[in-house]
C-alpha cells in the first residue's frame, strides 16, 4: 500500500486565471493499474492527454516558488494531545515502614487529533494542550 494521502484514483481541474472553461487542465492521479504509470500524473489540455512523472512537477513547482511558497508546500504532521493524570496509591511492603501508602501520580499523552498536510494549510490552533483528571475507581 502507498503512502500517498490520496489512495484510489482521484482526478483534479485547474482553472485558468484568465476564465473560459477551454483552457482548464484535467489532472488525473491512480488513473492506471500499469506499473511503469504508477509514479505518473495524466494532464489533459484542450483534448491533448501528457502523463509526466510526479518527480518532474515537484520539481517545477519547487523551481519556480519562492520560499515562502516553499514553506508553505512543506509537509507537516501536527498532532494535538491530551494529558491525562491519574494518581495511584499503592501500599507499601519493603524498605519503608510497612503498611504506608504511596501516592504516585501518572501523566500520559494521548493524542487526540492528528493533522498531516502542507504547512500552508495547517489549521491554525492554540498550542497549548489540555488537561483532565481521571477519577479512581474503586479507591477507599
Amino acid at each position: 500500500m502507498s503512502d500517498r494521502i490520496i489512495q484510489g484514483y482521484n482526478k483534479a481541474i485547474l482553472n485558468d486565471i484568465r476564465g473560459g472553461a477551454g483552457n482548464d487542465i484535467t489532472a488525473e492521479i491512480n488513473f492506471s493499474e500499469k506499473e511503469d504509470l504508477k509514479d505518473c500524473v495524466k494532464l489533459t489540455l484542450a483534448g491533448k492527454t501528457a502523463m509526466i512523472p510526479i518527480s518532474e512537477l515537484h520539481t517545477l513547482v519547487w523551481s519556480v516558488a519562492d520560499a515562502k511558497q516553499r514553506d508553505d508546500l512543506t509537509p507537516v504532521k501536527q498532532t494535538l494531545v491530551r494529558k491525562l493524570i491519574k494518581r495511584h496509591v499503592v501500599e507499601a511492603k519493603r524498605d519503608i515502614k510497612k503498611g504506608q501508602m504511596i501516592n504516585v501520580r501518572c501523566e500520559t499523552n494521548v493524542p487526540v487529533e492528528i493533522w498531516e498536510g502542507l504547512r500552508g494549510l495547517v489549521p491554525k490552533r492554540n498550542p497549548t494542550t489540555t488537561t483532565f483528571s481521571i477519577p479512581i475507581i474503586g479507591r477507599k
